[in-house]
């Protein structure tokens, strides 16, 4: 099991790099030294561009994605209000082999928190879908469609620009 405890005691908002662990206590045959750890050593983490993390923040419930490699060269990006804590909890490593869009999720996620990887990954493949669907209620278009119907368009040789305009849209939704 994996976890990240991070805590600002201080009344300030800070961010910064999550790199190094605190220093503690290693015994050794040679006796007792202090010792510090880099956080992609200490969960494993290698340098697979093509491997991510996702992880939970057990206060807030959002869950996050990224790169095991960044974590790996440069850290974790913490942001923290005063008096304010993250526990990241349930670290699993997932791999974009194609089946699931990791990488394109990451990039677009930005290393901010969601309250379901799933669930941001389902609306990822619905993207053009939704796309599509904007583009066929666009307001400008809806308006000039009932004015037209209405009798009101100062501009009768639109209509089949518009009807045919509709009709394209409505393919796109359909091919979508």
């Amino acid at each position: 099991e994996r976890g990240l405890v991070v805590y600002h005691n201080r009344y300030a908002s800070t961010a910064g790099w999550i790199r190094m662990s605190s220093a503690y206590c290693e015994k050794s045959p040679e006796g007792k030294r202090l010792r510090q750890r880099a956080l992609g050593e200490s969960f494993g983490l290698g340098g697979d561009p093509k491997i991510f993390v996702k992880f939970r923040d057990a206060i807030t419930g959002l869950e996050y994605l990224n790169r095991a490699s960044d974590i790996a060269d440069k850290g974790l990006r913490v942001e923290l209000g005063a008096y304010k804590c993250h526990v990241f909890l349930d670290w699993q490593d997932v791999r974009d082999d194609g089946t699931r869009p990791w990488s394109e999720l990451c990039d677009l996620l930005h290393g901010t928190g969601v309250p379901s990887l799933d669930d941001a990954l389902h609306s990822l493949a619905l993207k053009p879908v939704h796309d599509a669907v904007r583009a066929l209620l666009e307001p400008d278009l809806i308006e000039q469609i009932v004015a037209a119907a209405d009798g009101q368009s100062p501009d009768g040789d639109r209509e089949p620009v518009l009807v045919e305009t509709l009709a394209q849209r409505a393919r796109a939704v359909l091919e979508a």
